[in-house]
């Protein structure tokens, strides 16, 4: 699952924009000091995949928050036909599901969060 952190409902901290030089990886995302991870909700050229799902060079989560076009479900998460993420802002009901820690909505979103973790 997504190397990031996740707050008490279960939504994954990300933060949108490109991380600072130095930005420690997991997995081959970047992660800020606190666990959050770093997205990037307007994709250009040239990316890459890691774990199924589009990354840019410098470490971003490709990621689609605002109900972009579904394809298939990856490790449990909905993605475009791109290999984009989608993922919703709103807070999570009480019968989306956990997987691998982060939750999930019943139509595959990753539920996330841009709060600053505790």
């Amino acid at each position: 699952m997504l190397p990031a952190a996740q707050d008490a409902d279960g939504r994954t901290y990300v933060i949108v924009g490109a991380p600072p030089a130095g930005t420690p990886f997991m997995a081959g995302l970047a992660l800020s000091n606190n666990g959050q991870l770093y997205v990037n909700v307007t994709p250009s050229a040239p990316f890459t995949f890691v774990n199924g799902f589009q990354v840019s060079q410098i470490g971003e989560l490709i990621a689609d928050v605002g109900g972009g076009a579904p394809y298939d479900v990856f490790n449990g998460i909905m993605r475009s036909s791109l290999g984009v993420l989608l993922g919703t802002l709103a807070a999570p009901a009480a019968t989306d599901v956990f997987i691998g820690g982060s939750r999930v909505t019943s139509t595959g979103l990753l539920c996330c969060t841009t709060a600053l973790p505790p």
